[in-house]
């Protein structure tokens, strides 16, 4: 009995996912404070949580929220919309997990946005001018085959008893490589899928090449760059921050112009780092690697 309650629980971390295309259901009060509940339970330092959270469901509101959050429009899709203000952010971060996990066990899921207009957000709210928003978490149920975006491995982030202590070596590299190349295989299968049922020009594909290229393919790469440079292969990593560093300015630039995560510049830069320069990039680099340590 105890092994099968470790193992659902574990299969709630492990298949948790954020998600950005949500069905246009709203959060039954029972949905809102189980959710609430879960978040209530995480730990806190001293047992002192102080943190507070305003629940939005109504529609009108959550399209203010949209405008004040670079018009992050799945907030507006959002079955309930979570804003937590107040507190330390330490506590904060562990209810808001506490609150993902618990939504995807009653088969919904979340995604937890940190871009936003704080004053905007505290003047649609009404809120205490001496607040402090910390988060805006939108939960609902989800619309879109959300997948792994890869996370980093044990040997990536483990320092054994002491600082510099590391298990950085050719078979962590091999495993990020793989990685690499099976989250290129998903997007180009998901990509195909999407298009197939939306259209090329869809608000379900653009959230999937803005996902694949600011919150996968950088990612992955960033890691691989560090590891590399561990493993002493510079020029590579070197070549690797390049490109992830013009994309990050590019992305911020664009999306700073406009104030709209959906503007046609900001579009356009994620399909063409998702779909031709990341991918281009990623195999160039497995072709590379594999030469060398074959």
């Amino acid at each position: 009995m105890i092994m099968m309650v470790v193992m659902e629980f574990a299969e709630v971390i492990f298949r948790r996912r954020t998600v950005r295309v949500f069905k246009p259901l709203k959060l039954t009060d029972e949905q809102v404070f189980r959710l609430l509940e879960a978040a209530c339970y995480a730990p806190a330092g001293g047992n002192n949580a102080n943190w507070e959270v305003i629940v939005v469901r109504d529609d009108e509101t959550k399209r203010k929220l949209v405008k004040a959050s670079l018009n992050q429009e799945f907030i507006g899709d959002a079955g309930a919309v979570f804003v937590f203000f107040n507190g330390k952010p330490s506590n904060v971060s562990a209810a808001i997990q506490n609150l993902l996990l618990m939504a995807h066990s009653m088969g919904l899921e979340g995604c937890w946005v940190g871009s936003f207009n704080g004053i905007k957000v505290k003047r649609i709210l009404k809120m205490p001018v001496d607040s402090t928003v910390n988060a805006i978490v939108a939960v609902g149920v989800p619309a879109e085959d959300a997948r792994d975006p890869g996370k980093r491995f044990p040997e990536e982030v483990v320092h054994l008893e002491e600082y510099g202590n590391r298990m950085v070596g050719v078979d962590l590299l091999n495993k990020i490589l793989n990685q690499m190349e099976k989250k290129v295989g998903d997007f180009k299968e998901l990509l195909r899928v999407t298009i197939e049922k939306y259209g090329l020009e869809s608000y379900p594909v653009y959230r999937l090449e803005e996902k694949y290229a600011a919150f996968v393919f950088t990612p992955l790469l960033r890691r691989l760059a560090k590891v590399l440079r561990e493993l002493g292969y510079r020029s590579l990593a070197e070549r690797i921050e390049e490109n992830v560093r013009e994309y990050a300015k590019g992305r911020w630039r664009r999306i700073t112009e406009s104030n709209d995560i959906n503007s046609g510049n900001v579009i356009s830069w994620e399909r063409k780092y998702s779909q031709i320069i990341y991918p281009m990039l990623i195999k160039s680099i497995l072709e590379e690697l594999r030469s060398r340590l074959s």
